[in-house]
């Protein structure tokens, strides 16, 4: 039936030995024969495909965005999504991050009805493959949950044999006491079980995020066999990158938080010796909003070698916005200093993000570590006052707590009634940017951020839905007038940060694993000096996160900065002088300077 392609005796071995820790011995040599069917059924369809991925590098830049994000009546908008990025990103940004464009029921995709087929109001995979020409989609795994439209839910509620167990349910009479409850963590402040009155009887079914998504139960093999042959479907599909929606929270077990659970990393570890073994070429990145806790996204990368290759770093969003709000580096460049200490890349990589889908993750920012109590607060308080919103979860001991800031990018940065210039505005969008392009690691991109697009408050009155104020709608005729308006805010944002990703891309010292070490010149002024890997290479980061003029003079020899022959800003192209060691440099309000020290 199968080709002659067979499995390695190697990847046989790390598989079952996966599954021995998720289902015990007995039963793990029984799901392994069911598993490499399925295995064997892609690796033959795959069999064609390149079989290591390239290493990332500083050509890497994802940008984030919705089938649907441009609209236009007469074509399907996957469609005019390609046609947008050929026309204008191609050779800039080379990841594109396509949200959930399965048919779904709410939650903007992330309630999928059938994971196998693209809404028939974005297009078709067809459309998917086009874009495949130019650029490296990566699609959403999303695993923790279903629709509660999918037809596995419908043929549960009837009682059919083949999806017996194959949600988190209970009976009135087992049902998690409250005590057991209030210890799972969650995102959200609905209660965790939903009761439905089914064919089958009354369950309580759990739901970790909203009532319309309802949790799959692991435990269950066949549930994994189910999911996993969607995941190497997406492999099939061209999938560059596979993102695992809020992985960690697949595993559920009772008396505990129920999120970043050894079996939730055990669980990557087998997509990632699958995926080795049927198609190496494509890519995994863990999405674990942890909100500042970095250290528990790191956990995600395994040894390196077993777990996600990319993994999100959602921690430069609060802390760059108190940078801007405070004009001072310092904690932002604390946070730097701590990441070089405990992360090393081994040619894996950080999705570094300011805005996304999502809101702007603070869970734990008012660690002593991070903001502290008060900074946090003063945050929250500017959000509020630039027309975000602010999302809260309850836990028992502390009442009300922050999770998440909802407000664009542009909205965040910039008073909309302020009397500031357009251009002073603009620069200190793209020194927020430029941030995330100078630090180790892959910068993300949303769409609405590359245009600066503010706060979207009657989508939010329309729905109801917080994090709608970051996702409005655009045309095709918005983006063509954004971009032939040559004096525009949009088409300012547009061409500034375009311009800093053309010279990013071509220089070594950008390499998510080049080597970053903070100077802390100024507290005014972002400094990073970046090492290529070969350590041939040197760029000097200076950005003013002030509005004020910065005259500088730096002492080359005190921040351990190796002379060279000419200091030579990227961005401006000017030549910066240095006299006795001493590299005299000034920058205007918000300016960028990425100083490139020759040989």
């Amino acid at each position: 039936m199968h080709s002659n392609l067979n499995i390695s005796k190697q990847s046989k071995a790390k598989i079952i030995q996966k599954l021995k820790i998720l289902y015990g011995k007995s039963e793990s040599e029984k799901i392994y024969s069911e598993l490499e069917v399925i295995i064997l059924k892609y690796k033959n369809k795959i069999k064609n495909k390149k079989q290591h991925r390239k290493q990332f590098s500083q050509k890497d830049v994802v940008l984030i965005t919705y089938g649907d994000f441009i609209q236009d009546k007469r074509k399907p908008s996957l469609r005019i999504l390609n046609e947008f990025a050929e026309k204008n990103l191609k050779e800039i940004i080379n990841i594109i991050h396509i949200l959930p464009f399965y048919p779904h029921s709410s939650d903007r995709g992330f309630s999928v009805i059938d994971y196998k087929k693209v809404d028939p109001r974005l297009g078709n995979w067809q459309d998917i493959k086009k874009m495949n020409k130019n650029f490296d989609p990566m699609f959403d795994f999303v695993c923790n949950h279903v629709s509660s439209k999918n037809n596995w839910f419908e043929k549960y509620a009837l009682g059919n044999r083949n999806y017996k167990d194959f949600f988190v349910a209970f009976d009135r009479n087992n049902k998690p006491n409250k005590k057991e409850i209030a210890r799972v963590f969650r995102p959200r402040p609905s209660s965790l079980l939903k009761k439905c009155k089914l064919p089958i009887g009354e369950k309580w079914i759990w739901r970790t995020f909203s009532s319309d998504q309802l949790d799959l139960n692991y435990s269950n093999y066949k549930v994994l066999l189910k999911m996993l042959d969607i995941f190497l479907f997406y492999a099939h599909k061209k999938a560059e990158i596979i993102r695992l929606d809020a992985i960690g929270y697949i595993w559920k077990k009772i008396g505990t938080s129920c999120f970043l659970t050894k079996e939730s990393h055990t669980f990557v570890q087998l997509l990632r010796s699958v995926l080795d073994e049927v198609n190496p070429s494509t890519s995994i990145i863990a999405e674990i909003n942890t909100g500042i806790f970095y250290k528990e996204s790191m956990k995600y990368f395994g040894d390196g070698k077993n777990e996600a290759q990319m993994v999100y770093n959602f921690v430069f969003a609060p802390l760059a916005l108190h940078t801007f709000y405070t004009q001072n580096v310092t904690k932002i460049s604390k946070y730097i200093n701590q990441l070089n200490k405990e992360y090393r890349g081994n040619g894996n990589a950080f999705l570094n993000l300011l805005d996304s889908h999502d809101g702007i993750a603070v869970a734990g920012i008012e660690g002593k570590n991070m903001l502290g109590e008060f900074d946090a607060k003063k945050l929250l308080e500017k959000i509020k006052l630039k027309g975000g919103r602010v999302s809260y979860r309850t836990y028992k001991e502390k009442g009300r707590v922050p999770y998440e800031l909802n407000i664009t990018w542009w909205s965040a940065l910039n008073d909309k009634n302020g009397k500031e210039s357009l251009s002073l505005k603009v620069k200190r969008y793209l020194a927020s940017r430029a941030i995330v392009l100078s630090v180790s690691g892959v910068p993300g991109i949303y769409l609405l951020g590359l245009f600066g697009i503010e706060n979207n408050v009657m989508g939010v009155k329309k729905t109801g839905q917080k994090r709608d104020i970051n996702r409005r709608n655009l045309t095709e005729k918005e983006i063509n007038n954004f971009l032939n308006v040559g004096s525009g805010k949009e088409y300012l944002v547009f061409r500034g940060l375009t311009d800093l990703i053309k010279i990013r891309i071509n220089e070594k010292v950008f390499h998510p694993n080049a080597k970053q070490r903070v100077l802390s010149i100024d507290k005014n002024i972002f400094s990073l000096l970046r090492t290529s890997i070969d350590k041939k290479e040197r760029v000097l980061v200076l950005i003013n996160v002030s509005g004020k003029t910065k005259n500088l003079k730096i002492d080359s020899k005190r921040y351990k900065i190796k002379n060279g022959s000419q200091f030579i800003d990227l961005i401006s192209k000017e030549e910066i002088l240095v006299e006795n060691k001493v590299i005299d440099v000034s920058l205007e309000p918000y300016q960028i300077r990425w100083i490139k020290i020759k040989h």
